[in-house]
């Protein structure tokens, strides 16, 4: 594999940006029990004007500007299938659904797939722990502490409750892949 960021300056404020938003997205998250639009449609744009940016500085010229722009093109998609499958399933949000279609335009299509992975398991983990929680404490606690997604717009399926946010689990996955994927380029390896 070739570099994937022309110099290290460069790959760090690539890295930080994105950890950054993801950052406030889960905070936005929790805070609020949504993610705003406000949020991820400059999130995605930014995504596609990094990668062609950032493409067009590793191969040159025009090619790698549209390589950059196929790349984030293919990792929105792929983001925003996966969760848009998840969403009509009932198991996230609207708002997940953009910030992973806007999380793939940072990463691409193999990079979001790992850290949905990654985010899976994350949730799950912390399913199991507020289950045991709810099991231990015996307090009667609302188990359903975070949103109800989407029931104006689809009555018919009912009121849907998210267990946990994929927002914090998607911001500790971005991070954990990033720096398994780039530790080299990002000079944390010899």
């Amino acid at each position: 594999m070739g570099r994937f960021f022309p110099e290290l300056a460069f790959g760090w404020l690539f890295c930080l940006s994105l950890l950054g938003w993801m950052a406030f997205a889960a905070v936005q998250d929790l805070r609020r029990g949504r993610i705003p639009k406000w949020l991820t449609v400059p999130a995605l744009a930014a995504g596609f004007a990094v990668n062609m940016t950032r493409a067009g500085w590793v191969e040159g010229g025009l090619g790698g500007v549209g390589d950059g722009f196929l790349f984030s093109l293919a990792g929105f998609g792929t983001g925003f299938g996966l969760f848009l499958a998840m969403w009509v399933l009932g198991t996230c949000g609207g708002g997940d659904v953009k910030l992973f279609a806007a999380l793939g335009s940072w990463v691409g299509a193999k990079w979001t797939v790992y850290v949905l992975a990654g985010t899976l398991g994350l949730v799950a983990v912390f399913a199991a722990l507020r289950i045991g929680q709810l099991v231990f404490a015996g307090s009667g606690v609302n188990f359903t502490t975070h949103r109800v997604s989407d029931q104006r717009r689809r009555p018919a399926l009912g009121a849907r409750r998210a267990l946990t946010t994929y927002s914090l689990p998607a911001a500790l996955s971005t991070a954990g892949v990033l720096l398994i994927v780039f530790h080299r380029e990002l000079g944390l390896l010899p």
